[in-house]
């Protein structure tokens, strides 16, 4: 192996290391929790597609929108630290 191939491969080794603090896994758990909570009412059959859910969402994806929305309120899940 030349020396540039193993430059390389010790960098790419390093930046696929990464240590998750317990935080950032909790949250992600918390993350996933809720998630399968909104989830479990289409799993059940209730609203299985999103623009079931809203006469106006329909009519926007008939008249060829693209739309898209997180599954939980914005989206988005404070972690502390993270």
């Amino acid at each position: 192996m030349t020396s540039r191939a193993f430059l390389l491969a010790l960098i790419a080794r390093s930046v696929l290391a990464v240590d998750l603090t317990q935080a950032t896994v909790d949250a992600f758990d918390r993350y996933i929790a809720a998630t399968e909570e909104t989830l479990e009412s289409r799993f059940r059959g209730h609203s299985f597609l999103g623009p079931d859910e809203s006469p106006e969402r329909r009519q926007r994806l008939k008249g060829g929108a693209l739309v898209v929305q997180p599954a939980r309120a914005s989206g988005m899940i404070a972690i502390k630290g993270g």
